[in-house]
């Protein structure tokens, strides 16, 4: 009587789950036959059948969607087939690796994958992205204006320190520096975002090559559109870009520091609790802040950020809430650097341009 009991409750728990829960879950095992189509697992299929259609959506850690058809042989048997080989190979998928799914009862299911022979999750999850989305990369194309920049790289650090507070807002902003080429002058193709109602975005967007990564600032809808922009990228090659970009990134930062700026490269406690940036204190008095406490403004993009400078004999400091709003509005990242230059002329508070130089 009481093993009866027991299998009646468990088969109500099982009713309960599948009929009730909002997300259902389930692991399976990549095998040698999983290259070019994964088997669901049967019980999975019983009991969601009617929900699997056409096709479905798997969604990785990074946030990336990958469409992927269903192939049903009979009621029981429903495998991810169509573009799944794609998906397989785009993330180094292989034998004995585990994959978990979590299904939301609308097509869409999140994909977290492990290492089979570490145990570990697969970090490439994180970078490779799927097939780019035509018709949103068409539309895109369509808001964009091209123009094509041609400079010495000396020239566009220049222009980034001669700026005044009065060109801040209207000058088209080149403070996201080509990449360099041993010191030969480079064609860069970029794209100046047209945000409508007469203005351009101060953002410029750079061809794959110029490392330097796309500003942030964009508006929700662009931001929307951008995330459908998807590029087919395996793990070394994502390494070699980020390697790449890192290289250029401190070709530049040498560069800047030649010419007299003062560059910050941003560490985790720059860009989150405690929120304190410490600069140096001898560039601090050079430039005229050699006040024990001095109010300045921190000008980027056209925007400006009202704040305090502490002036110590080792380091001088801007004060915390100031140097927070302009981190997280500027979606600033450890890694990131940032060229200070006191535009010339201000005075009470003194005027402090910021060119970011994001990896």
């Amino acid at each position: 009587m009481a093993d009866y009991e027991r299998r009646c409750s468990h088969t109500n728990f099982e009713q309960v789950y599948w009929s009730q829960f909002g997300t259902v879950k389930f692991g399976q095992r990549i095998t040698d036959n999983s290259g070019n189509s994964l088997v669901l697992p049967r019980t999975f299929v019983e009991n969601v059948r009617d929900k699997l259609v056409g096709n479905v959506k798997l969604i990785t850690a990074n946030g990336s969607v990958w469409v992927i058809g269903l192939d049903s042989r009979d009621e029981r048997d429903v495998s991810l087939k169509g573009g799944w080989k794609k998906f397989f190979k785009a993330h180094c998928l292989k034998k004995n690796d585990i994959l978990s799914f979590s299904y939301h009862h609308d097509f869409n299911f999140d994909v977290t994958m492990f290492d089979g022979e570490t145990g570990c999750e697969k970090i490439c999850a994180y970078f490779v992205k799927s097939e780019m989305n035509l018709e949103a990369q068409n539309k895109n194309d369509n808001n964009e204006k091209e123009i094509s920049v041609s400079d010495d790289d000396k020239k566009l650090v220049r222009r980034c320190r001669k700026r005044t507070a009065q060109n801040l807002s209207n000058e088209e902003d080149w403070d996201h520096f080509g990449s360099l080429n041993k010191g030969k002058k480079v064609s860069t193709t970029a794209k100046l975002l047209d945000k409508g109602k007469g203005s351009k975005s101060n953002v410029v967007k750079l061809e794959e090559g110029s490392g330097i990564r796309r500003g942030r600032n964009l508006s929700e809808e662009e931001e929307e559109e951008d995330s459908d922009h998807f590029d087919m990228k395996t793990y070394d090659e994502v390494s070699q870009e980020m390697e790449r970009k890192e290289r250029n990134l401190k070709r530049m930062i040498a560069l800047a520091e030649r010419e007299g700026d003062l560059v910050v490269r941003l560490q985790p406690s720059y860009v989150s609790k405690p929120w304190v940036l410490a600069i140096s204190a001898n560039w601090a008095r050079q430039e005229g802040l050699d006040q024990r406490k001095q109010e300045i403004e921190l000008h980027c993009d056209g925007k400006m950020w009202k704040g305090i400078l502490g002036n110590r004999k080792v380091a001088a400091d801007i004060n915390s809430k100031c140097w927070k709003d302009f981190v997280t509005q500027n979606d600033l990242k450890v890694g990131d650097a940032c060229v200070f230059n006191v535009i010339p002329g201000s005075s009470h508070p003194i005027a402090i341009s910021v060119c970011i130089l994001r990896l």
